[in-house]
């Protein structure tokens, strides 16, 4: 029986594909053989995805149907990765070829199709570097000089794509995110605290929580890029006033990114003692998942190797003393640089968190008292911080504890 070598296989069915999805009508059709495209170009060579897949997906980042555009766009980003070698001929690619064709990405008047764009843009930064990479292993010794100018044109191209996410929806900054730090990575540590910094900042303000909350779900990774100059200058000052956000899963989230770096060893000590006096009174609250991270964040502060015994117990354990129920036990904090011990200890000796009824009741006296003040609350100062009100809160709980003890019996005299 006469067989095909597997060798021609995966071209073949290549060619097959891009022949008949010309003149397929339905879009559900033409994202089959996209995906279909996508699998066996797994099985072939990198000059059979350059000269005929690519194109041809390329071709279908104009179809009318967003749900191509977007398949197209994804499945692109997945054929990108897999090459491993670049003819010379295609060195010019990325600057010459795809970025033109992605463009029209930016201003698609399908909100899918910009999601798309910002899924894949840190994917296909990598990869046009990857390519850059790879050009110069074959390139003469003069020719490598342009590298650093090549490297920039594409940095440039891709921050242009950047400033364009501050103007989409939520949903599409929170899939940019998601990915941050390999976009980072692309750009470096100069033109990510110049350039990138200043444009993912913007992401707070707006009055979507679910970006909030993803911004400092993958900070992390970017703080670790920047280092720790660029962390306390740019950064902290964010993190920390998010602290006071009115959304539960936004100051979890701060606190997560904030015990990460703690134990990363991101963090100097002027931050540690002022998250301490900041982060103390979160041990108070109400919401089990802001309790838990707050004081999973005290134990890494304790535990970190910048602080010694003796900064521990004169700053950290001074500083926590209003909210401990049994402070002779404060003395064995910071003896060992176990978190999971320090956190089993920091649990027994803190007092029992406020429950929901006293929390809303002391916020609704406090915004009495706000509304019947007569001066004007100073630029900044609008409401008080919810730092100082749960340690308000934990004082009125502590006089109305001592309030219900029993009275002595009387004498008789």
């Amino acid at each position: 029986m006469c067989t095909i070598p597997d060798i021609f296989c995966p071209d073949l069915v290549l060619m097959l594909i891009c022949s008949t999805v010309r003149f397929v009508r339905f879009p559900s059709s033409k994202v089959v053989a996209l995906r279909l495209l996508q699998r066996f170009s797994r099985f072939t060579d990198d000059e059979t995805r350059l000269q005929r897949v690519i194109p041809f997906v390329v071709l279908l980042l104009g179809d009318t149907s967003p749900t191509v555009r977007c398949t197209a766009l994804r499945v692109l980003t997945t054929l990108l990765d897999m090459v491993k070698t670049l003819p010379i001929s295609d060195h010019g690619i990325f600057p010459e070829y795809l970025f033109p064709a992605i463009a029209r990405f930016k201003v698609d008047a399908a909100p899918c199709a910009r999601l798309a764009l910002a899924e894949c843009l840190p994917r296909l930064a990598e990869t046009s570097a990857k390519f850059l990479g790879l050009a110069r292993l074959r390139q003469k010794e003069e020719e490598k000089k342009s590298y650093n100018a090549q490297l920039g044109e594409l940095q440039n191209i891709v921050l242009d794509y950047l400033s364009n996410m501050i103007e989409q929806s939520g949903r599409v900054r929170c899939a940019l995110m998601r990915d941050i730090t390999r976009l980072c990575l692309f750009f470096g540590r100069e033109k990510t605290c110049s350039n990138v910094l200043p444009i993912v900042i913007t992401f707070l303000n707006t009055s979507e929580w679910e970006l909030r909350a993803t911004f400092f779900q993958h900070l992390p990774g970017v703080c670790a890029l920047v280092g720790p100059i660029a962390l306390g200058q740019f950064l902290v000052p964010c993190i920390v006033q998010s602290l006071q956000d009115s959304e539960q899963l936004v100051v979890e989230s701060t606190l997560t990114c904030l015990y990460t770096l703690s134990v990363l060893g991101l963090l100097d000590c002027s931050t540690m003692k002022e998250l301490v006096t900041r982060v103390g009174p979160l041990t108070c609250h109400p919401g089990r998942w802001i309790q838990h991270g707050s004081i999973r964040l005290l134990a890494a502060l304790v535990s970190s190797d910048r602080l010694g015994f003796v900064q521990v117990q004169a700053t950290v354990v001074a500083a926590l003393l209003p909210f401990l129920s049994t402070p002779s036990g404060s003395i064995l904090l910071g003896r060992t640089k176990d978190i999971s011990e320090n956190e089993a200890l920091l649990r027994g000796m803190l007092y029992e968190p406020l429950g929901w009824d006293e929390f809303r009741a002391a916020l609704a006296r406090h915004e009495i008292k706000s509304s019947l003040s007569s001066s004007p609350p100073p630029s900044g100062a609008a409401c008080q911080s919810h730092s100082e009100q749960w340690v308000q809160l934990n004082k009125i709980k502590s006089k109305q504890q001592r309030i219900r003890q029993p009275l002595p019996p009387k004498q008789s005299l």
